[in-house]
């Protein structure tokens, strides 16, 4: 306490007293804190936390923001197996082929008949590898060509017949594998084809030795042939080609016999190897009269 503040306080304490007054000495003020002005900064220092605790708080509110972007939409764009699921059944129903079905087995015995007029086609008609009679029938007048072809490469198996019709005949085509097949016929005229699987327990069966004739192709069936060589004698009266074929009853084997062109007589001989008989067909295909002799 200063030398002029303890006299000022000295000079009212006389004054008092004078005046007949008591004296009651005030507490001593106390003396100030050094730190009586930190509030203020006390309190900038709360702000100052205040201010920095909202930055901390604001990346917490982007940290817990973040776990909802990283929850992706993509996923549902996962669940697009279902076009792949779409392209699968399309693919299964491409996939199944149509001239299969149309073309039905003929069974045995059976004859396929067919009808038309003009150029055409008969239906598909599925057939086991091996031998099969086709009987054709044609009117009108002109050229008229008939022929057997695979229904699904559209190839040419055999030349049934290239003649000047009305015309009848038939002929053993020997197939060269299970398959479609249709008869392609070119005509002005009408037409009938049979398609004819023999069987044995239909058609008779002879030995030889064999007399045959025609004045036409014609297809002989079924001939039972004994093992070793057997004398053939052919004649034939047309301009056009003249042939005789045998075709093993089973399948899988053909044998030329005659192979001529115009009007011929001629002797040859025919062969069965091994030991067993053998139960052929024979194909005379011919454009004018004909005789056979088989010992």
């Amino acid at each position: 306490m200063t030398a002029a503040l303890r006299c000022s306080m000295l000079a009212v304490v006389l004054l008092v007293t004078a005046c007949g007054g008591s004296y009651t000495p005030l507490p001593p003020a106390p003396s100030p804190s050094p730190y009586e002005l930190e509030p203020a900064t006390a309190a900038s220092r709360a702000a100052t936390a205040t201010l920095v605790v909202q930055p901390t708080a604001t990346p917490a509110a982007t940290s817990s923001a973040t776990p909802v972007v990283v929850v992706p939409s993509p996923p549902p764009a996962t669940a697009t197996p279902s076009p792949r699921a779409t392209s699968t059944a399309t693919a299964t129903a491409t996939a199944t082929p149509n001239p299969e079905p149309t073309a039905t087995p003929l069974p045995t015995p059976e004859t396929s008949v067919s009808s038309g007029a003009g150029s055409g086609t008969t239906e598909p008609l599925w057939l086991p590898v091996g031998p099969v009679v086709v009987e054709l029938e044609m009117t009108g007048s002109g050229a008229a060509i008939a022929r057997i072809i695979d229904a699904v490469a559209g190839k040419t198996v055999t030349l049934l017949a290239n003649v000047q019709a009305p015309w009848s005949g038939s002929r053993v085509v020997d197939l060269p594998a299970d398959g479609s097949f249709r008869v392609e016929i070119a005509a002005q005229g009408s037409w009938i084809v049979r398609i004819i699987r023999p069987a044995l327990e239909t058609v008779p069966v002879q030995s030889a030795p064999l007399v045959a004739e025609g004045d036409t192709s014609t297809a002989l069936y079924y001939i039972l042939l004994p093992a070793g060589e057997h004398a053939v004698r052919a004649t034939h009266a047309g301009a056009g080609a003249f042939s005789i074929t045998a075709h093993a009853a089973a399948g899988g084997g053909t044998l030329p016999v005659v192979r001529q062109i115009g009007p011929v007589e001629i002797e040859t001989a025919l062969t069965i190897s091994g030991t067993l008989p053998a139960l052929v067909l024979l194909d005379v295909a011919a454009d004018g009269a004909w005789t056979l002799e088989i010992d």
